[in-house]
């Protein structure tokens, strides 16, 4: 509500400022395309104008939405705002340089997700410590893992090993009650071709006498 009262008529006129400025450079961007393409030719400074245009409507909506409230509340800008913020400004000095701008649109989106991960802003680092509350924010600046993770991880290893002592343990027993099967009907093969060869010796006597 203070706001509202504060700005007063200043409110209208910026947003109809800030309307008539994109309506511009709606119909700017429309007869370009149309120009560009249908007659082959493009208005000159298209995209100059375009920047600029950009520039003047976000600065004429920044008081408005300071007197609302509805900006993010806090001292760091997230990375949209840096780019709608820089990028207008600096686009044109880079084409007039002779840079490509899908490179330079590359190397902007690069930057800035680098800046959003690193010190000092870093603004995902401070939103992921609003998630782990437990852990400090240095810690999770330099990415450390917990403390207890060493343990764990060497109790982890050590229960493996336990587990794969006792599979092959198994294994030897499955393997020597194996080899015992086999030893036994060996031998009972063997005793029974014994008795019957001495069945045989038994009988070619009896048929000598």
């Amino acid at each position: 509500m203070t706001g509202r009262t504060v700005l007063g008529p200043l409110e209208l006129l910026l947003s109809l400022f800030a309307a008539g400025t994109l309506f511009a450079l709606m119909v700017l961007r429309c007869i370009d395309v149309v120009g560009r393409y249908a007659f082959n030719a493009p208005v000159p400074g298209a995209s100059e104008l375009t920047g600029l245009g950009l520039a003047l409507l976000i600065f004429a909506t920044l008081p408005i939405v300071t007197a609302y409230g509805e900006h993010v509340s806090v001292g760091l800008l997230e990375s949209l705002s840096m780019i709608l913020l820089t990028i207008p400004i600096f686009f044109s000095i880079v084409k007039t340089l002779g840079f490509d701008p899908i490179w330079f649109g590359i190397i902007v989106v690069v930057v800035v997700e680098i800046g959003m991960i690193t010190p000092p802003i870093g603004l995902n680092v401070f939103v992921l410590k609003e998630t782990l509350k437990d852990v400090p924010v240095t810690q999770v600046f330099r990415g450390d893992r917990e403390p207890g993770d060493d343990e764990g991880t060497a109790r982890q290893a050590r229960l493996h090993d336990r587990r794969m002592d006792r599979q092959s343990h198994e294994e030897g027993r499955r393997r020597q009650s194996r080899a015992r099967l086999l030893r036994g009907a060996g031998q009972g093969r063997r005793e029974v071709s014994h008795s019957s060869e001495a069945r045989c010796h038994k009988r070619r006597a009896h048929q000598l006498c």
